[in-house]
């Protein structure tokens, strides 16, 4: 345990200025105590292990010891002698600087000049990128010059000027060079043979045997670098047509190439043996591009994916299921879509399972297309992979972290987060896992397979994305639940850092490469707006694109009438939202259309009936010039206009089928309010019941069967109540059967008809039943007329007039009839005959019809 010194200091000769550093080193039990000793005096404030003398002076020449204690003992090293000798002229003892090739990430230190003669000495390092007009590089002043990390901008040459207060010199340049990207596989070239620095994106592709390929380069500038490492005869490094074009992607087939352009359109070059090269006309509003073997697809803004170039078994055939497309793949024969939920589609070339997806591809974020098999990778940083192409060759056991995949045609790539790189499968004459570059695949942000090789883009340490979060509109549905899944996948030196934002702002607990919502009837879970994720690590910060959630609020939900088929009409349509409703819930709200321009929402409703239809709406805008207005059938039955709040509206509609349009329109100048319209919670109140045919009135004779009907329409079911005399009888169909009537039957009847939107009573109808009359003796009145009286007792009214006739006679032979000679005076029967003056005799009779 007592202090014993295994490393002494060693004596040495120093020039006048140069900075003194001698090291010691002793073991021993702790606390071990140092004191440093010249000429065995202490040195002052020197109690470290080692000695450090900046400046050297000659009076600091002498013989230097350590003095090493605990509380066991101590130990004393032996005499380092230190001379100080003075040379004011410096002078070159050796210079061991060397030029040297690096990879992008790495770190590169020069250095290696050894100078004789008198300090302090000054360092400045220069560099030049044509070996022409050296720049000094800022804070460069040691002895060595470390580039950590190395950048390919950084690429150039360099040297070294020393000197003091006397004299200097410069070092001889050297050339580094730091390459952006590393090709690796079977016939891949080993280095690109270009000097790119700003290259944010790879492809490559193979032609004319396994080991041929060539290769492009997307620089940050949208400017493309392309090279082969074969003689390129179908000008697939020709990429000069694009020199006045911004690129925003490249893909690579086999010997051919396409370049998406800032402008959504397509551009495509070299082998064209199968129409690989002939972009469709009138190609437009592309995002993504991908090349197979002979064919190529691009991915439109809309979601949709197009085809061209060889088609044999309908790989350039767009499949129906492929919509709500993000990301597309092509490989030999047959093609992949990814679509917003993170589902895949194939088609074509069934017969090596190319197209089969599994049951565990879910969750996917990028695909990627081999010759004959197909490989995802999912949001938790696993690869999935199906076809007959790589059945012999699984994903190796245990993979994790995945954030790209890349297929060639036998083999797999994959990019893990650290910035590492691992391939399986087969590249031509052995494993692909044998073809990786041992030291050299680090700090990798983006990878591209072509054939049997592949090509590595190299980062700087700091965060890259590999996969964007893209834009999702989702449908919300009337019930039920929908789960949404942002997904954002990073490369860069671990640990990584992650936080998503909504709208600019920090999500709380939003910590992780993936952002996981769920809507469950409320809008408590999805928040329509923007999202971004944010990686960072210690060397720098990404931002992700901006990924757009949009809820799609239908707008048959929205005007609560999910039955009906709602479509708008304009290119600004009207949209279900939630910020302004009368039910609290949602509305639809009219687009945003500029000045004369109009937005129409409109459905087609057929009913059997007729009806009101009933909605509540609100318009916000410039009063009398911008209006709300509904119509049916292009007829305006009203129109609102100004700042007018929610207000219920009721129309009339006919029975059939009826166009019915909400229509809101601007003039050529001016804007007020919200310059919208807005409807909600329509519905359709029919109309009561209609009375087709009324029940008519029934002269009947005692005894008779009668029976009285209504026809009504309206809304079902119908019901019926018949009355008599305004009293409610047993009665509850459209026919009313009176059997055997009496003259208790006579009198007024009427049937009320309803149903769940009101009511409606029909006209009067009287049955009347005639009975034989019981008159007795008639009585001569002083007038000259007879009187007659029911016997029965019962007295006679007006409505028994017009049955009687009355007959005169002379003879009781020949009867004649007397007109309006019958009248009714308090129930009694009067006949009066005004001629009977002219006859000497006269004989009546009185016959009920």
């Amino acid at each position: 345990g007592s202090p014993q010194i295994l490393q002494p200091p060693i004596g040495l000769t120093m020039y006048q200025g140069r900075d003194l550093n001698l090291p010691a080193r002793a073991v021993g039990a702790t606390p071990l105590s140092y004191q440093w000793r010249v000429n065995g005096t202490n040195i002052l404030g020197a109690t470290n292990s080692n000695l450090l003398l900046p400046n050297l002076q000659l009076t600091d020449a002498g013989n230097y010891q350590l003095f090493v204690s605990n509380f066991l003992g101590t130990a004393l090293s032996l005499a380092a002698p230190v001379n100080v000798i003075s040379n004011s002229t410096l002078t070159i003892l050796a210079q061991n600087i060397s030029g040297s090739t690096n990879y992008q990430g790495a770190k590169v230190s020069l250095g290696g000049v050894t100078v004789l003669g008198n300090g302090p000495l000054n360092y400045q390092w220069f560099f030049s990128v044509t070996n022409r007009n050296y720049a000094a590089i800022p804070g460069a002043n040691n002895d060595t010059l470390t580039l950590d990390p190395a950048l390919a901008g950084q690429s150039g040459n360099y040297y070294i000027a020393i000197s003091n207060l006397v004299s200097g010199f410069t070092s001889t340049p050297v050339a580094v060079r730091v390459l952006f990207a590393r090709g690796f596989g079977y016939g891949g070239v080993s280095n690109p043979p270009v000097n790119v620095t700003n290259a944010v994106a790879l492809a490559t592709s193979s032609f004319n045997g396994a080991a041929n390929g060539f290769y492009c380069a997307l620089g940050a500038d949208g400017k493309l670098t392309t090279w082969a490492n074969y003689l390129a005869s179908y000008g697939e490094t020709n990429v000069s047509a694009l020199s006045n074009s911004i690129v925003t992607a490249v893909a690579a087939g086999y010997g051919d190439a396409l370049a998406l352009k800032s402008d959504g359109t397509v551009y495509a070059w070299g082998y064209n043996a199968y129409g690989e090269t002939n972009v469709p006309a009138n190609l437009n509003s592309v995002v993504a591009i991908a090349c197979g073997d002979y064919h190529d697809l691009a991915l439109k803004a809309d979601g949709t994916v197009i085809g061209w170039g060889q088609n044999t078994y309908g790989q350039a055939t767009n499949n129906p299921a492929a919509t709500n497309v993000v990301a597309i793949a092509a490989g030999s024969y047959h093609s992949l879509a990814l679509r917003a939920d993170g589902s895949v589609v194939g088609w074509t070339s069934t017969q090596y399972g190319t197209t089969t997806i599994p049951q565990n591809a879910t969750n996917i974020v990028a695909i990627t297309a081999g010759s004959a098999f197909s490989a995802a990778l999912r949001a938790n940083g696993t690869v999935v992979q199906w076809g007959n192409g790589i059945t012999s060759y699984p994903v190796p056991a245990n993979l994790s972290n995945v954030v790209a995949i890349s297929a060639g045609t036998q083999h797999v790539t994959a990019l893990r987060n650290d910035g590492t790189v691992t391939s399986w499968g087969y590249q031509y004459t052995g494993l692909a896992s044998n073809n990786l570059p041992s030291n050299v695949l680090a700090n990798v942000i983006a990878i591209a397979s072509g054939g049997y090789h592949d090509i590595a883009l190299f980062g700087t340490r700091a965060p890259a994305f590999t996969v964007q979060p893209w834009n999702r509109s989702v449908t919300l549905p009337s019930q039920g639940i929908t789960n949404i899944l942002l997904v954002g996948k990073v490369a860069g030196v671990q640990p990584m850092s992650y936080q998503w934002r909504f709208n600019g702002t920090n999500l709380s607990g939003a910590t992780n490469d993936t952002l996981a919502m769920r809507y469950d009837g409320q809008l408590n879970g999805i928040l329509p707006g923007a999202y971004q994720l944010v990686a960072s690590n210690s060397y720098g910060v990404a931002v992700s694109k901006t990924a757009k959630i949009t809820i799609v609020i239908p707008l048959g939900d929205a005007v609560d009438a999910t039955n009906l088929v709602w479509i708008s009409t304009s290119s600004q349509p009207w949209y279900g939202q939630t910020n302004f409703t009368h039910d609290g819930i949602d509305a639809a709200r009219s687009g945003g259309i500029g000045p004369t321009s109009e937005t129409v929402m409109q459905t087609t409703f057929t009913t059997n009936f007729s009806g009101s239809a009933k909605f509540w709406w609100k318009v916000s805008s410039e009063q009398f010039f911008d209006t709300l207005e509904f119509r049916v059938n292009g007829v305006v039955l009203g129109s609102i206009s100004g700042e007018v709040d929610w207000q219920l509206a009721s129309f009339p509609v006919p029975a059939g089928s009826n166009l019915l349009q909400w229509r809101y329109s601007k003039d050529s100048s001016f804007d007020s309010g919200l310059d919208a319209g807005f409807v909600d919670q329509f519905s359709f109140v029919a109309d009561p019941p209609a009375i087709v045919a009324q029940p008519a009135s029934i002269t009947a004779r005692l005894g008779d069967n009668i029976a009285l009907s209504v026809a009504a329409i309206g809304l079902p079911q119908l019901k019926y109540q018949w009355l008599k005399d305004g009293h409610t009888i047993d009665g509850n169909t459209p026919v009313l059967a009176l059997n055997s009537v009496t003259t208790a039957s006579a009198g007024n009847y009427c049937v009320i008809v309803t149903n769940l939107a009101g009511a409606t009573m029909s006209s009067l109808a009287s049955v009347r039943v005639i009975s034989p009359q019981l008159l007795g003796t008639p009585q001569l009145l002083p007038d000259g007329s007879l009187q007659l009286i029911s016997s029965a007792g019962n007295a006679l009214t007006e409505a028994d007039l017009p049955n009687f006739e009355a007959q005169a006679s002379t003879d009781l032979q020949n009867w004649e009839p007397l007109p309006d000679a019958l009248s009714i005076t308090n129930g009694a029967l009067l006949l009066n005959d005004t001629s009977s003056t002219n006859f000497t005799t006269r004989f009546y009779r009185i016959i009920e019809h």
